[in-house]
């Protein structure tokens, strides 16, 4: 697979050398370059000269804003909450096995 990646990269920059190589470029044709300026005149406006515009202090305010401060309540660190006295187990018995019900394939409910 390497040999055969090196292979097409070597070919493929061979003939991009040659390709490139073989370019004759004598003359250059002035006729297509345009020098001229065809901007029209740039005018002062009235919307560049208003101070409401560019009164970015009233307009750009930046306020920090921060988070109520927070505190331990005692239900966070009590061992009672996170520690219980015996663990829990489920019993996978007890627990329903999942089956389709009536609801799940009812066309009116999906095609609304």
């Amino acid at each position: 697979m390497k040999t055969r990646f090196n292979q097409i990269a070597a070919i493929t920059l061979s003939s991009l050398f040659f390709l490139v190589g073989n370019v004759n470029a004598k003359e250059t044709d002035l006729g297509t370059l345009n020098l001229e300026n065809n901007e029209e005149t740039l005018g002062i406006e009235d919307w560049m000269l208003n101070d409401n515009i560019w009164d970015y202090k009233a307009t750009f305010t930046i306020e920090t804003e921060t988070d109520e401060s927070l505190e331990l309540e005692a239900w966070m660190t009590s061992r009672k909450v996170w520690k219980p006295k015996r663990p829990i187990h489920t019993n996978p018995e007890l627990d329903r096995k999942l089956a389709i019900e009536k609801w799940m394939i009812d066309e009116n409910i999906w095609n609304k």
